[in-house]
């Protein structure tokens, strides 16, 4: 199997699998909403409570997906502005990853270098 046969061997793809497992994600939640509206109505107490877990699990889950996938979309604007011309690295890393404070000199990213 060659590198570019493998699931993830490439930025794009990593994406892409990232993108498919938030909608993946996303329908599941609307299944547990139901179930937690439906066992809420319910005699059962204890399933109530453990479809609010599954329910709060899934959130969290969802929640760390998006900023993988934020994280992995900086990444590649990295990627692309390091394989670029200097100006386009300076412009992608002072406006995108520094703070608003040090955005007036690039000092690289972690702001070593005097700032007024």
């Amino acid at each position: 199997m060659s590198k570019d046969d493998q699931p993830f061997s490439t930025m794009e793809s990593t994406q892409e699998y990232l993108v498919l497992l938030n909608q993946r994600i996303d329908e599941v939640l609307d299944e547990v909403r139901r179930e937690v509206s439906t066992t809420k109505r319910g005699a059962r107490p204890y399933r109530a409570q453990a479809w609010q877990v599954v329910l709060y699990t899934m959130t969290k889950l969802s929640s760390h997906i998006e900023t993988s996938r934020k994280l992995m979309r900086d990444l590649d604007e990295l990627r692309l502005a390091l394989n670029g011309n200097p100006a386009d690295m300076e412009r992608v890393v002072k406006h995108r990853f520094c703070p608003p404070e040090r955005s007036h000199g690039f000092h690289g990213l972690h702001g070593h270098g005097s700032t007024p």
